[in-house]
């Protein structure tokens, strides 16, 4: 499992089971679900850029349930403005003994329940003033269509963010700290996802 599968699962038990309130916090790289789920809940969302330094900083100033990114960090309500993978891990454990079934099937509820998304990610590695001219490139002169599906929109808070039309989105973004440049994807389908991410590896190289 993926973050992207993880964090919206832990989510709604938190909401759900728990019944806990307060805001979500996401990252652009992260879930379509997480987000889906808040607004079913009743629950405000933040983005943000990549980076739990953002994350932490509104966990200090206001009331968030969740705040999560794509590496692996997730901080909870009631604890420390800062990312514990010994206490996710235990929330995830409750959560999955509360629904008394195993992670797959909470998964697939989950799929049906709010939709079916994949995601994906691959690294390219290159000179950093080189990915910052393709991030810009794709920010600013877009492509009409990838990979036979049609861009929607276009997001720019942190690398260039193609979304389609069903949600599925197609991120390109220079590392902070290395250099790569990094593709990721979120689709309706593995396949898709797998040519979003097959076309992005092509438009970069």
């Amino acid at each position: 499992m993926t973050m992207h599968d993880v964090v919206p699962l832990l989510l709604l038990h938190l909401a759900r089971a728990r019944k806990m309130t307060g805001s979500v916090v996401v990252t652009v790289s992260q879930s379509v679900l997480t987000k889906r789920i808040a607004k079913a809940m009743g629950l405000k969302v933040y983005e943000t850029p990549i980076g739990f330094k953002y994350i932490a900083e509104l966990m200090l100033k206001e009331d968030i349930l969740l705040g999560a990114e794509e590496s692996g960090g997730i901080g909870v309500k009631g604890h420390i403005p800062e990312r514990d993978g010994v206490l996710n891990s235990l929330l995830f454990l409750e959560a999955i003994i509360t629904a008394g079934k195993p992670p797959s099937e909470m998964l697939a509820d989950l799929h049906r329940e709010f939709g079916e998304f994949h995601f994906g990610r691959r690294d390219l590695h290159m000179p950093v003033s080189r990915g910052q001219e393709l991030v810009a490139r794709f920010s600013q002169n877009p492509p009409e269509n990838l990979a036979s599906f049609r861009v929607a929109k276009v997001e720019t808070m942190d690398g260039a963010k193609l979304i389609f039309d069903d949600e599925s989105w197609l991120l390109f973004r220079q590392s902070g700290t290395e250099p790569v440049l990094r593709i990721y994807s979120e689709a309706t389908s593995f396949e898709k996802r797998d040519a979003l991410l097959a076309a992005g590896v092509a438009m970069a190289r």
